[in-house]
């Protein structure tokens, strides 16, 4: 999560809050002089990682984020979502003439997130147990020009009874915006794999994150 402030601004926040700590243990001292200084600068940094982490790795993180202060740098995306993908599957099966396949064009299922400061993991079911996937890596990014927040992620996608025109496993990447509004917090965007890409039938479409209400 801390892309969406970026290396540069979490390390800044980092340093002043270290900063602010051995200013406090600088007047609760009387000694001034060089190693005792620097015992006090080295106290400052410590407390100061170990507050990082105690804030930003533990699921008090995700509670934080619901504040309205927070959520607008580290948008609430922890939890379980309902996901809804609308997929070309469709169109390439008019196209190549397929019949008679399993694979349905839109799926449905639950998308759960473990957001932290430091790392973010997403994994997914579908609703009728055919495939289920998980994150490779993940990303926040902040748009520059509007300061618009995305998702960006690959997953590995697992299918353990794959239909004819389906295999195994498969890769996909996706990049959704993030949405604060009155009635929730959303995501949409956009997907697309590797699935059967040496047939022509790798697959892209919309997906949406939807969990009205609790956050």
């Amino acid at each position: 999560m801390y892309q969406s402030i970026g290396i540069t601004g979490l390390l800044k926040a980092f340093g002043l809050f270290a900063t602010l700590i051995f200013v406090v243990l600088l007047f609760l001292g009387t000694e001034w002089a060089l190693l005792e200084l620097l015992r006090k600068a080295s106290l400052a940094v410590t407390i100061t990682a170990f507050m990082t982490y105690l804030v930003g790795e533990t699921p008090l993180f995700p509670r934080l984020c619901k504040f309205p202060i927070v959520r607008s740098y580290f948008p609430p995306i922890d939890g379980v979502w309902e996901v809804t993908v609308e997929s070309n599957w469709g169109k390439i099966k008019q196209m190549m003439s397929i019949e008679n396949c399993y694979s349905p064009s839109n799926i449905t299922g639950l998308i759960t997130i473990k957001a932290r400061l430091l790392s973010v993991n997403i994994s997914f079911q579908s609703d009728s147990r055919y495939s289920s996937s998980r994150s490779v890596c993940v990303g926040i990014d902040r748009d520059k020009r509007d300061s618009v927040i995305k998702l960006n992620y690959i997953y590995e996608n697992q299918t353990q009874v794959p239909d004819i025109t389906d295999s195994p496993t498969h890769n996909g990447a996706a990049r959704l915006t993030i949405y604060d509004e009155k009635k929730g917090l959303t995501m949409r965007g956009t997907y697309w794999t590797d699935r059967k890409w040496t047939e022509g039938m790798n697959t892209a479409g919309t997906i949406t994150f939807c969990r009205a209400g609790d956050a």
